[in-house]
């Protein structure tokens, strides 16, 4: 069982794109400090994505061998994948240890999602110092430590840059997502066909059938809409041709309505939009679901509503050609903290040296 779960490790987890082997750094880095991984040492990751995966099996420990075994690496995070994060050993025992249920259900996965969520965004900034130390005191390389943060900084800058310079910038912030789901919302074509929509909703009652959530899914190009909205931020038009929506008696809260893989809210409301585009003969989007509406206890009508466009943002992987505002900021600042540590740990280095002499 265990092999064959380091099987759907490497198969899955593990993309087949490398990054090149051009130097990037002006000082001579072996492999082993490039990937921060040598023999006996132990490697950790863990999976970031939300799912129903076992919050045990989130935690992945391999041993040097075993890597080496199945790929080929040439970057300290010995991953491509970003759900697939690379932790030191310290936040690897901090993340196991801040979980404690004995049985795994639903409600215990989300629970520790969240916690652990919110622990590696705390210690988010800290860890390729903490790899790097790990690394330089199980080679015995402690004096190497800050030039080696350094460089990797300077590597994985320059890769970004490289990555940056092929890709179109698209503002995925706040603003453009609630006016991407108001011009959906208010799109006149939709508003004239979906009556039903907001009449289910309005009644609390699809048909005969009590119902106490709803979700709408619209078929659209998620990436070239913000585009546009990115270069032209007084466009007011979005082309909505094609949508549908499912429905539950269920009660339950909005992101439950991602919990299913198949036959869910979303699946359906999905599949039904999917239906329409393809009767419809269109093609380069995909159905998304973009809002969502439920009960609240003091009323059968599904007053709450919610942007759902937020929840794809945060679980979407965009594609090659394109790159975050959002996402580049935050690189620049998680950087520049890094940067400052690096600067700090560098000056601490040389002040111990001048003591001993």
């Amino acid at each position: 069982m265990k092999r064959l779960y380091l099987f759907l490790v490497f198969s899955f987890l593990w993309p087949i794109n490398l990054y090149s082997s051009t130097s990037l750094s002006n000082v001579n880095l072996s492999t082993e400090d490039k990937i921060l991984a040598a023999p006996g040492m132990t490697i950790y990751f863990y999976f970031t994505k939300s799912s129903k995966i076992d919050q045990k099996k989130r935690l992945i420990s391999l041993n040097y061998k075993t890597l080496k075994t199945h790929q080929t690496f040439d970057d300290w995070k010995l991953s491509d994948n970003p759900d697939l994060v690379r932790i030191s050993k310290k936040l690897y025992y901090k993340l196991k240890r801040s979980v404690n249920f004995s049985t795994d259900t639903k409600s215990s996965r989300k629970k520790a999602f969240k916690i652990r969520k919110k622990l590696l965004e705390e210690n988010e900034d800290k860890i390729l110092q903490d790899i790097v130390k790990e690394y330089t005191e199980h080679t015995n390389q402690e004096n190497k430590t800050s030039l080696l943060i350094a460089e990797l900084l300077k590597i994985e800058k320059k890769k970004k840059e490289l990555v940056y310079a092929r890709q179109l910038v698209i503002d995925d912030g706040d603003r453009n997502l609630k006016k991407l789901y108001s011009l959906i919302m208010n799109n006149p074509n939709f508003l004239k066909k979906s009556k039903k929509y907001f009449k289910y909703a309005e009644k609390g009652k699809q048909k005969s059938r009590k119902i106490k959530i709803i979700a709408l899914a619209v078929y659209f190009n998620y990436e070239k809409e913000l585009l546009n909205l990115t270069n032209n931020p007084n466009n007011n038009k979005v082309d909505v041709k094609a949508w549908g929506w499912a429905s539950s008696d269920r009660d339950m809260e909005f992101e439950d309505i991602f919990g299913w893989a198949m036959g869910g809210v979303n699946t359906k409301a999905e599949v039904n939009c999917y239906k329409k585009a393809q009767k419809l003969g269109l093609t380069g989007g995909e159905c998304i679901v973009v809002d969502a509406r439920k009960n609240t206890s003091d009323s059968n009508s599904l007053t709450l509503s919610k942007n759902l466009l937020f929840f794809e943002r945060e679980t979407r992987l965009l594609t090659s050609t394109y790159i975050s505002r959002s996402e580049i900021k935050k690189d620049f600042e998680t950087k520049k903290i890094a940067q400052k540590k690096a600067e700090e740990e560098t000056k601490k280095q040389e002040l111990l040296l001048a003591q001993k002499k």
